[in-house]
């Protein structure tokens, strides 16, 4: 089969395509500049430190949202792409996508190292600042090694509801918060449901911090 490009799509799948990356660039580019707009308030004082970690925590949100987004359309695509050759009694090998797999702008590798920054920077501002409790464990709650061990988890119990993440052991350091022999038992949260309790405490974050703030926060 020649290598030439020959898949063609509908106005319809055009646009359709053209709605999904520009939603996910508008994620991106708005997040981005609102985190960094925060980062410099805070330097300068025109920040207070219960913003910035609402914008943190929305960034980290929208980070999710877009690995979502940029699985959907890589998804998409070649589904189309295989359907026209099926169509025409033509098969093809899918492209592997891996951590250097790019929308063009940033790798999934870079994706994924972002979210992973800000997440800490979040969590860490909940430790120091707040009363949520925020911990770190080498081990689930049934006292077993997170994935065989090389592995730790994080868990926040927000006032909105639990939400964890998992990472390796070379970016333990980078949360500094309280460590504990065994993690909080998992309530069944899914990404979807995480991502929602963090959105959900981000909306109400005014009510809800006078509730979770700590008495010597300045």
């Amino acid at each position: 089969m020649s290598n030439e490009a020959k898949y063609s799509l509908t106005q319809e799948q055009l646009n359709r395509l053209s709605d999904d990356v520009h939603s996910a660039l508008q994620y991106h580019n708005s997040g981005i500049n609102d985190l960094m707009l925060a980062l410099i308030g805070l330097a300068d004082g025109r920040v207070e430190v219960p913003a910035f970690v609402a914008t943190v925590g929305v960034f980290v949100n929208r980070s999710e949202n877009l690995t979502a987004m940029l699985n959907n359309i890589g998804a998409w695509t070649y589904g189309a792409r295989r359907n026209e050759d099926a169509e025409n009694g033509e098969t093809h090998a899918q492209v592997a996508v891996d951590e250097n797999t790019s929308d063009g702008y940033h790798t999934f590798k870079e994706l994924y190292r972002y979210r992973k920054l800000y997440n800490a920077g979040f969590f860490n501002m909940l430790a120091a600042h707040t009363e949520v409790p925020v911990v770190k464990s080498w081990r689930h709650n049934d006292g077993k090694e997170c994935f065989g061990g090389s592995w730790f988890i994080v868990v926040a119990n927000l006032p909105t509801g639990q939400v964890s993440n998992h990472y390796e052991a070379k970016d333990w350091h980078l949360f500094s918060i309280p460590e504990v022999e065994r993690a909080p038992e998992w309530d069944g949260h899914d990404p979807n449901e995480a991502a929602d309790r963090i959105e959900k405490f981000l909306i109400g974050y005014e009510s809800v911090y006078g509730m979770v703030m700590r008495d010597d926060t300045p």
